[in-house]
């Protein structure tokens, strides 16, 4: 057999390929795509300089960039007067470079922000999304900031444990896009005019469904926003069946077809998985209660899960199971790659301790027992100098206040004793001390702590572990101290309660006018003074949204928009 042949690869015809946008002419004289291997692409030029920029497989549907981006002067012209005409922006803005992105730079802003604040001697991590100019910016506030953190720095790195999720869900996400992209166009069809909502209402009558709002469209970039259309649409599947009945243009208009069984099979699978990702998303990101103790247990629910969707019996559930896991693995596989801050605050926990890190780390290693022993030690290690250093610090504290005790009635009694007398009998309890050193064993604080018996652990109840260490500060003086520390880190660069809605972070066109100062003084003042105990939870608006929609059409039925309040943070 040749060489050549390619009976094994599936050809598809040109006239089978339903995508506007891509160009699938055949090569020809002059045309540099000269390999066989154009025929499974479809290409994307760009509208401006007819070239290919990007191209995508005609069977995993994957894209792929062809060519290195090179500056082009006419592009960057027309690219500004679109700016200028369309966006309406001012000529200003070229005026001056702008804020730059590279890692060096965001190292200064932030350094320059620190110094402002007068923080520098209390720093202790620095939470931030995963990209490589963070990484950069880390690395040069450790830097110049040396000599001034825990440990010289060695867990001042901290990862956004939300941002991994998102990057985690994405991948997944890849795996069941056109079953999302066929319901996204249903209820894009279903919003796109009031007669078509009021007939989608009507036939969600006939079909008595019992939800009394409405579908809601996503933000597709948003895959929260995307898990929130999925549960309201389910709601609507039946609605959706008979809407195709009374809308004849509903099945020609869909370009891809009309939701299927199998779709919305895979949507109830879908949304199952999203919520996971969703509840463990708010939960970590939460500002009005402590995060870093429950960043090992999410992980391990992620984890456990991700396990049961690879066994899946179905295919498309276990190909995105799969893609779920090489990410995580990526993050999470290697315990090593992560901040040993999250496993110090676990063993922190009055619930769970070092005993609890060590029973799941034999459940995840139960064949590498190496790896187990490796692990558990580097973790004590790291828990014992963090120890040490606070245990310095605290007592280098308390002998400055000692310094100055008076011990002048201790000389003058010693006035009565007999010389003789004294030289042997502290020579006898001395020779009592060095006998009996060799039978007792010193233990610390920590010692002590990881001895006591565990507290109660109770389902579904809200432990104040702060609270607690506040209780033990006397008993615990150094880890209480420990506890404070790090049971602050935040480990998510966005509080749930603005990372899901954007109500109250808007600044709209009266407050743009105000000073980066007094912009800075409001967002603060507003969170200190409206504190709340209550998280902002989208789901609770979209019934008020509706009935505000119903009101400003005039008509029987609202449709919901998420994007209003998810998306554009």
């Amino acid at each position: 057999m040749s060489n050549t042949d390619n009976s094994s690869v599936p050809m598809d015809d040109e006239s089978e390929v339903g995508n506007e946008n891509a160009t699938t002419k055949s090569t020809k004289v002059g045309d540099k795509r000269k390999s066989e291997y154009w025929n499974h692409f479809w290409d994307f030029r760009d509208p401006v300089t007819k070239k290919i920029v990007q191209v995508k497989c005609k069977y995993c549907e994957k894209m792929l960039t062809v060519s290195n981006w090179k500056f082009d002067e006419t592009a960057c012209r027309l690219g500004l007067a679109r700016m200028v005409i369309v966006d309406e922006q001012p000529f200003s803005i070229v005026e001056r470079e702008g804020f730059s992105h590279k890692g060096k730079e965001i190292g200064k802003v932030v350094e320059a922000c620190i110094l402002k604040w007068e923080i520098e001697d209390r720093l202790f991590s620095l939470t931030v999304d995963n990209a490589s100019s963070n990484d950069v910016a880390v690395g040069y506030l450790k830097t110049h900031f040396h000599d001034k953190l825990v440990l010289e720095g060695s867990f001042f790195h901290m990862r956004c444990a939300c941002h991994v999720l998102n990057l985690i869900v994405k991948d997944g996400l890849s795996s069941v896009k056109s079953s999302i992209a066929r319901i996204r166009a249903a209820v894009r069809y279903v919003r796109s005019s009031p007669s078509r909502a009021k007939l989608f209402a009507h036939s969600s009558m006939l079909v008595k469904v019992s939800c009394k709002g409405s579908v809601c469209l996503d933000v597709a970039t948003r895959w929260n926003s995307t898990f929130l259309m999925l549960e309201t649409a389910l709601k609507f599947e039946k609605a959706f069946n008979r809407f195709a009945e009374d809308d004849p243009d509903f099945s020609r208009e869909l370009k891809d077809g009309v939701p299927t069984q199998e779709d919305w099979v895979n949507a109830k699978v879908l949304s199952l998985c999203l919520k996971l990702f969703y509840e463990s998303t708010k939960k970590m990101s939460g500002s009005l209660y402590v995060t870093t103790n429950l960043y090992f247990h999410e992980v391990l629910e992620v984890l456990s899960c991700l396990i049961e969707w690879e066994n899946s019996t179905n295919m498309d559930i276990r190909i995105m199971g799969r893609q779920m896991r090489e990410k995580f693995d990526k993050y999470y596989g290697d315990l090593g790659k992560t901040n040993i801050m999250m496993l110090v605050a676990v063993v922190l926990d009055p619930r769970y301790k070092l005993r609890f890190l060590k029973y799941s780390f034999k459940k995840l290693y139960p064949n590498d027992f190496a790896k187990f022993d490796v692990i558990c030690d580097n973790l004590y290690d790291n828990v014992q100098k963090l120890f040490n250093h606070y245990d310095a610090i605290i007592a280098s504290s308390s002998s400055k206040n000692n310094r100055n005790i008076n011990v002048a009635n201790v000389d003058n009694g010693s006035e009565n004793l007999s010389s003789s007398n004294s030289e042997q009998m502290k020579k006898f309890y001395d020779d009592f001390d060095e006998e009996e050193s060799d039978f007792i064993v010193e233990k610390s604080e920590l010692d002590y702590y990881l001895e006591e018996a565990r507290e109660r652990r109770v389902e579904g109840e809200m432990f104040d572990i702060l609270g607690w260490w506040k209780e033990k500060s006397d008993k615990y003086k150094v880890l209480s101290t420990l506890a404070k520390d790090i049971l602050a880190i935040p480990i998510s660069t966005v509080s749930s309660e603005s990372a899901f809605s954007t109500s109250g972070r808007i600044l709209d066109q009266f407050r743009s006018s105000l000073g980066p100062n007094m912009v800075e003084a409001l967002v603060c003042t507003q969170d200190w003074l409206r504190a709340s105990n209550v998280c902002i939870d989208i789901e609770r608006f979209l019934e008020d949204v509706q009935k505000y929609e119903e009101e400003l059409d005039g008509s029987d039925t609202g449709i919901t928009q998420v994007n209003e309040f998810v998306g554009n943070n």
